[in-house]
């Protein structure tokens, strides 16, 4: 399941940027029950850039989880309520609820999560 900012639902796969405070809370208050996990980045990191092109593969293989990607420097509100100290940071959450967090440039460990929480 994909939840976009303006509201709309689909079946396709992909990783929803989310640029504010405001989309953050929205997507998370819609994601339902759904895992729900965000990736925390930024532009200038070279470990993030290796991970973008990973995550947007992983987040393929899961169609019942929803991904989320927040440029640190540009989301610095959803950033700064997150607490996130390191890029990359995945950050999970159920029922709009934080439950698990890893800063990881490794798949396997990256997947391991998504799959035990799913």
């Amino acid at each position: 399941m994909v939840l976009t900012c303006d509201g709309a639902s689909t079946d396709v796969t992909d990783v929803i940027p989310v640029r504010n405070i405001h989309e953050w809370n929205s997507l998370l208050r819609r994601s339902g029950r759904s895992l729900v996990v965000a990736q925390f980045h930024t532009k200038w990191c070279p470990y993030c850039r290796y991970m973008q092109p990973v995550y947007s593969r992983i987040a393929q293989q899961y169609d019942k989880v929803v991904f989320l990607s927040v440029d640190a420097d540009e989301g610095r509100d959803v950033t700064y309520q997150n607490n996130i100290r390191a890029v990359p940071t995945y950050k999970f959450f159920k029922n709009g609820r934080p439950i698990d967090s890893l800063s990881t440039i490794d798949a396997s460990r990256l997947t391991s999560v998504i799959s035990r929480y799913q």
